[in-house]
């Protein structure tokens, strides 16, 4: 936690009786406390453990010491909904006086029927909310007047069909204020930023409508995709300064360096023939049974399967078109073990430092626990909250050398910085790098306290994850570092920032 003492903020010394530590910002959560309180529709860019959320509860006590605060609802993936907003309150004594609800679970009527000062919601829980009328009655009261969205990038996809852009539209103008956190607005290209800008300003950036945007700022590139025109980055860098914010990192932010180590396999012989086939043909033979590929996205995903050592059987007998009794290991072909030797041969060479390790595929879960026990911690699907949380304690107090993690799972909302780790395997490299970045920064954030965390790839070569995957993660890397960079040039000018 950041170790810099802050100046005095009156409207922030209020102190709670119950157990808790002051919140000590630096400068560069303080400049986003500020941002939040000046601006009605604000973007946060900020990276994970850098404090969004310390940062929007600051924000919503000056608003309520100075009686210009109703109340706030955040809209948030479900592990932060029930872990990391509740517990960051309870951590810091300044926010104690706030009254925070998590709607989840038996008693969320109640709670939502009910007034206090947060509501939290997990975005499955949306329908639920809106058409329940429970939204529409606390605006009705005058309640609630902030919108947060933390992990603005859920509300990326601007199509009028969107389910949870159709059942906010109504209700944004009714806020006073639209508030939006994320660590990787543009992981995916440039071109998501219109929906989660327009969730905030309402079209006052890039105009209400996504075709306008597109046709503004790219050019079709064949059917669903779509090229920046020459100069249009600059544009849409300056477009969005007045609501988006990316915090210069300050000298005391603590977020160690990255680097990365690309540990290249070679397939064996069977399953060099057996990805050539697949790649080529678009079908292959393993054990005896036909695999075949209908399209080039289900050779892709085929590849990648054969790549990391296994791949999901047939559901049906291409022949007779009878369905196939699949339970457990049945359910795929193992096709090599080469990334396995490979992790444990890192292990090895860790000598007990503790490393985080992505899969992908449920067959990569399951030969990983064979591999290396089948009571390895892990995080995915099947593991509760509850679970998670018991792993993140005994991780953060350094009594797992490894553990295995899906992105989906653990992407947001669980914290394994306070540790020191400053490893990350990739058993399965991804090409979204939304949810490769935000795995990273499940160690590589504030309160880490090794000045270096190393990504180390596993990566199958000749294969869709050297040749494909590994590029494509590092344009779009250097695409968000240009918006970040842009944005930290306007907080400059508008800070003095040297």
């Amino acid at each position: 936690m950041p170790t810099t003492r802050r100046k005095s903020t009156p409207a922030l010394r209020k102190r709670s009786t119950q157990s808790g530590r002051p919140w000590t910002p630096d400068a560069e959560q303080l400049l986003g406390v500020e941002w939040l309180l000046s601006h009605n529709s604000a973007g946060l860019f900020l990276d994970p453990g850098a404090g969004k959320t310390s940062i929007s509860y600051a924000a919503c006590v000056v608003l309520k010491n100075a009686g210009m605060f109703h109340g706030m609802v955040v809209v948030a993936p479900l592990r932060p909904a029930v872990t990391t907003w509740p517990d960051e309150q309870q951590e810091w004594s300044d926010f104690h006086e706030l009254d925070v609800v998590v709607l989840h679970g038996k008693n969320r009527e109640h709670l939502a029927s009910t007034r206090h000062d947060v509501y939290v919601i997990n975005y499955e829980g949306l329908d639920w909310f809106i058409n329940g009328g429970f939204l529409k009655n606390l605006l009705r009261k005058k309640w609630v007047d902030t919108l947060n969205f933390d992990e603005l990038t859920k509300m990326k996809n601007a199509s009028k069909k969107a389910k949870r852009r159709k059942l906010l539209r109504p209700w944004l103008p009714r806020f006073t204020r639209r508030w939006g956190l994320t660590g990787s607005p543009a992981s995916n290209g440039l071109i998501h930023l219109f929906g989660q800008i327009n969730i905030l300003d309402l079209g006052r950036a890039f105009g209400p409508f996504i075709t306008h945007f597109r046709n503004r700022f790219f050019v079709p590139q064949g059917m669903w995709n779509w090229r920046l025109k020459e100069g249009a980055e600059e544009l849409i860098y300056e477009a969005i300064k007045p609501v988006a914010l990316r915090l210069p990192p300050s000298k005391t932010s603590g977020t160690p360096a990255i680097r990365y180590n690309d540990i290249r396999i070679i397939l064996p012989p069977d399953a060099r023939a057996a990805y050539d086939n697949m790649e080529e043909e678009m079908l292959t033979v393993l054990n005896n049974e036909l695999l075949t590929a209908g399209s080039a996205g289900a050779v892709y995903g085929k590849c990648c399967q054969i790549a990391t050592g296994a791949v999901f059987k047939a559901k049906v007998d291409p022949i007779t078109g009878e369905p196939f009794a699949r339970k457990g290991d049945d359910r795929w072909h193992n096709v090599h073990d080469a990334k396995l030797d490979a992790l444990e041969e890192l292990i090895d060479e860790l000598q007990g430092q503790q490393i985080l390790v992505a899969y992908w595929f449920q067959h990569d879960l399951a030969k990983l626990l064979k591999r290396f026990g089948k009571n390895t911690p892990y995080i995915g699907s099947g593991v509760s909250i509850k679970r998670a949380k018991e792993i993140e304690v005994a991780w953060n107090d350094g009594d797992i050398p490894y553990m295995f993690g899906h992105p989906l799972s653990m992407g947001h909302g669980v914290n394994f910085q306070k540790s020191s780790a400053r490893h990350v395997g990739w058993y399965t490299p991804i090409p979204d790098y939304e949810l490769y970045d935000q795995f990273n920064r499940r160690i590589r954030r504030r309160g880490n306290k090794s000045k270096t965390v190393t990504v180390h790839h596993i990566v199958a070569v000749k294969t869709v994850e050297s040749w494909g995957i590994l590029p494509i993660l590092g344009h779009r890397e250097r695409t968000q570092l240009k918006l970040f960079d842009a944005l930290r040039q306007h907080a400059k000018q508008r800070k003095g920032w040297k």
